[in-house]
């Protein structure tokens, strides 16, 4: 029996790869699947399916964490971007992890973090390899979603595109993409043991070139605004974002500026056996909705 616990599953990230681990569970009926999450009422109807079921795990509250990974197999972990401080969280749900048995953790990371210190993905790395418990770390891109999240409100309400992040270039990928590998590396484990995979699609793209690409697919002009660093997380916290957050947000913008452009990869094709989308197919499939006053993309 093999039993695949999901955190953070009623999020972007989670929902996606839930809804790619659907139709392998049709073909697996002695996988099971646990949702894990703080939020009951986004799980009650995926939880109604035979192999599925929900348990009540929040990051922030440990009393959670052993019932909920009980007899877990196979774990997929991510950070909520509100947790910074991985000391007092992660390493004591480390030894849980440990305590429960858990064979595989499949780890939603970053692309640089095993070489950036200071991201809070690159301590959870290090945290994960020193357990002994095999891994795979998913190293995923700049989400094109974030346009439908954090960025939302700007592209909406002002028609602009206001983040710190200069004229550099960065890789993307289409949180649905990601959600496809990482249901192919929770259903076939063995296959992705203790490797790491940079995700991405096939293009790397500033700012500008995204508010173009916006512009054209959508029929909306979009300016690209390049913010200030102050100014960018003052504004964040003003649209009530946490300081915690802010400071992610403004760091994810910023810090490409300073390193070397991350590299594309082949591995969604190679994992899913399809090409990544393109921006240009993501802005054209969800992006429209933003403007017409849809509350949401139904694939998200």
């Amino acid at each position: 029996m093999t039993t695949i616990t999901l955190t953070g599953s009623s999020g972007l990230v989670g929902s996606n790869t839930l809804k790619a681990l659907i139709p392998i569970l049709d073909s697996q009926p002695e996988t099971k699947v646990r949702l894990a999450d703080r939020n009951l009422k986004a799980n009650a109807l995926n939880g109604q399916r035979m192999n599925m079921s929900f348990v009540k795990f929040d990051f922030e509250d440990p009393s959670t964490w052993a019932s909920a990974l009980e007899g877990t197999t196979t774990l997929f972990l991510l950070r909520p971007p509100q947790i910074a401080d991985v000391k007092a969280v992660f390493n004591p749900l480390m030894e849980v992890i440990k305590v429960a048995g858990i064979k595989h953790i499949v780890f939603l990371s970053v692309q640089g973090a095993p070489e950036t210190s200071i991201i809070p993905h690159h301590k959870i790395e290090k945290l994960i390899v020193n357990s002994g418990i095999p891994y795979t770390f998913l190293r995923s891109a700049y989400f094109m979603q974030n346009f439908l999240g954090n960025l939302r409100k700007d592209l909406v309400e002002s028609r602009q595109i206001y983040v710190p992040a200069g004229s550099t270039p960065i890789s993307l990928i289409d949180v649905q993409d990601l959600g496809e590998v990482a249901a192919k590396v929770l259903a076939h484990p063995d296959q992705y043991l203790n490797l790491g995979f940079d995700l991405t699609s096939d293009q790397r793209l500033t700012f500008g070139q995204m508010a173009n690409i916006i512009s054209k697919q959508t029929g909306q002009y979009i300016r690209y605004h390049n913010a200030w660093l102050l100014p960018f997380i003052l504004q964040r916290l003003i649209q009530s974002d946490s300081f915690g957050l802010s400071l992610v947000m403004a760091l994810l913008h910023y810090a490409p500026r300073w390193r070397a452009p991350s590299p594309l990869t082949d591995e969604v094709l190679r994992i899913t056996g399809h090409a990544p989308t393109t921006f240009e197919q993501f802005a054209r499939r969800d992006l429209k909705f933003v403007f017409d006053g849809s509350p949401k993309h139904p694939s998200i």
